[in-house]
């Protein structure tokens, strides 16, 4: 079936074949893609020599992007560890070649995030930051991993920074209220989905969020109409609707909650 687009490529599904991570390794070794190259080579000049890459810029950009690739594999399977330790060495080599990037430290602590190393998200954030301390993203994956490590005093200090810099950042109002929700501050987590859908109304999870904030807190028309709202953002797939609409039915006919809230949707 036809997948999103990731950049200039589509992901598609068909039939499957699995390929042992040593083939991989070894495929991209013989294709000079190791994450420990002997030594940098010459890049071949462009017709322009403005804003030509240098050598070691345009030596992260191939291993982020290979990193990249292989990370997006990992993933479709299942978090397979020992890619995911793959592409997180070519994470590292990319890093190394451009200490600036925010956006390698970014996917490297992703890649981290899906290994469950938290401390190596935390320092692979902090250590970005020091270079890019105007970077809510950097901060908001800060905030996550030490919400997973439960240091949930300071995860909520590094979403508020994060939304000091950039008010309108979905992920980190999402998070801070998924954590919210969590900790029982319903009405607290109401008010960050709130601002989560609707500096970008279009996003499917903050709305969806917000439905379930209202029905735990005992609204349950509310949460039918924001769930609604929900099914008719670009975010909600056709599978998701049936499960949804129940949802929604359910909550019109309750007056009161009296289970335990379901669970928000956070960032995996």
């Amino acid at each position: 079936y036809d997948g999103k687009p990731i950049g200039n490529v589509t992901m598609k599904a068909g039939i499957s074949y699995s390929i042992p991570v040593s083939v991989i390794a070894g495929w991209l070794q013989d294709n000079e893609l190791d994450p420990e190259p002997s030594a940098i080579r010459p890049q071949a000049a462009g017709p322009l020599r403005i804003a030509n890459p240098s050598p070691q810029t345009a030596e992260a950009k191939r291993f982020f992007a290979t990193g990249h690739l292989v990370h997006t594999i990992a993933l479709q399977l299942r978090k397979d560890q020992d890619l995911l330790r793959l592409a997180t060495s070519h994470y590292l080599a990319a890093a190394r070649r451009n200490e600036n990037a925010s956006w390698i430290a970014l996917n490297l602590g992703l890649a981290f995030a899906s290994l469950g190393e938290w401390d190596k998200v935390i320092t692979t954030a902090t250590q970005a930051l020091e270079r890019n301390p105007d970077d809510p993203a950097l901060l908001t994956n800060i905030g996550y991993a030490r919400q997973q490590s439960g240091d949930t005093d300071r995860a909520i200090q590094s979403y508020y920074h994060a939304l000091s810099l950039r008010p309108c950042y979905l992920p980190a109002h999402n998070n801070l209220g998924v954590l919210l929700m969590s900790m029982k501050h319903v009405d607290e987590a109401i008010q960050e989905f709130r601002h989560a859908s609707e500096c970008e109304p279009a996003s499917g999870i903050a709305t969806y969020n917000l439905g379930i904030a209202l029905e735990s807190q005992g609204r349950p028309q509310d949460a039918a109409h924001t769930l609604e709202r929900f099914l008719n953002a670009r975010e909600a797939s056709a599978a998701q609707r049936p499960a949804l609409l129940s949802k929604m039915r359910d909550a019109l006919l309750r007056t009161t909650t009296t289970h335990p809230s379901p669970a928000v949707a956070g960032k995996d």
